[in-house]
């Protein structure tokens, strides 16, 4: 887990979550309570583990009553990395000059 600012923290799980990730993950949501500004944002790839994988997350969210939403890739991309390499494509493609 890392915190760039006061009011932000990311947490990545490597594509899987043990007993001390859903630990850990549980302590932090219990930590955004008294904040009623505070939700969770769970980046999943668009698929089927995807699916799976956040609505686990939204339980754990619903249970310790942390507001959540989901972050999907943008597009046809299934995962984020596919959304940004697809976006650099697009977006060197249009600076492409034909002389």
């Amino acid at each position: 887990m890392t915190s760039p600012g006061n009011d932000t923290l990311y947490v990545a799980t490597g594509g899987g979550m043990g007993p001390e990730t859903i630990a850990a993950l549980e302590a932090q949501m219990e930590a955004m309570v008294p904040d009623q500004q505070s939700y969770l944002i769970v980046a999943t790839d668009k698929d089927k583990a995807g699916d799976r994988y956040a609505k686990m997350i939204f339980e754990l969210a619903f249970e310790n009553c942390v507001r959540y939403v989901r972050a999907l890739p943008e597009g046809e991309a299934t995962d984020f990395n596919q959304a940004l390499q697809e976006r650099f494509a697009a977006s060197n493609a249009a600076r492409t000059v034909v002389a």
